[in-house]
């Protein structure tokens, strides 16, 4: 029962007061630039902890299949459990891992981005972002249908029809050394 409320809880809409925004929030990518949040418009913005990073990326590959080339999904990991002195280590790992493909993942180090909007303790969490720029809801992510189906109405947009058995099924990446 306290599991459902907490996911009932998770699938809100923020409505606070003021409502909370991604402003002048910027944070860095593990190939050395950095991202200023609030520039993020009509995209789905996956946040999720290194220990959570498997299901994270079955996720982010049946989604990106939905969104597109030509709206991205924003990867936002987590990294207050990292100390100061392992970061660097995990950047190279993710440098490794990713290689040439076009995706970066933005680190947040301190948790600003759960800390402004003020987001419930999950591993994994989708929030949709407005063309306004304005949170659209967020919704906690798990690999299932009801799950990634939960996430679709973040982003009016999209294809909302039920993800099926063929988006479902993990993409298989070619080993490292058949990319080289």
């Amino acid at each position: 029962m306290m599991r459902f409320l907490l996911s009932l809880l998770a699938c809100t809409v923020l409505s606070t007061g003021e409502a909370a925004s991604l402003t002048d929030l910027v944070l860095p990518d593990h190939r050395g630039g950095t991202c200023k949040l609030d520039t993020v418009r009509d995209r789905l913005l996956m946040y999720f902890r290194t220990g959570e990073r498997t299901t994270a990326k079955r996720c982010d590959q049946v989604l990106s299949k939905r969104l597109g080339p030509e709206r991205p999904l924003v990867r936002v990991i987590d990294g207050r459990e990292h100390a100061r002195e392992d970061r660097e280590t995990l950047i190279r790992r993710i440098a490794e891992t990713v290689g040439d493909e076009p995706i970066t993942f933005l680190l947040d180090w301190d948790g600003l981005v759960a800390k402004r909007l003020s987001l419930p303790d999950s591993p994994l969490l989708c929030l949709g972002i407005a063309a306004d720029g304005s949170i659209n809801g967020i919704a906690p992510c798990a690999y299932d249908r009801e799950s990634l189906g939960r996430i679709l109405p973040l982003l009016p947009a999209l294809d909302q029809s039920a993800f099926t058995i063929e988006e479902l099924t993990p993409v298989k990446r070619p080993s490292r050394e058949t990319r080289r």
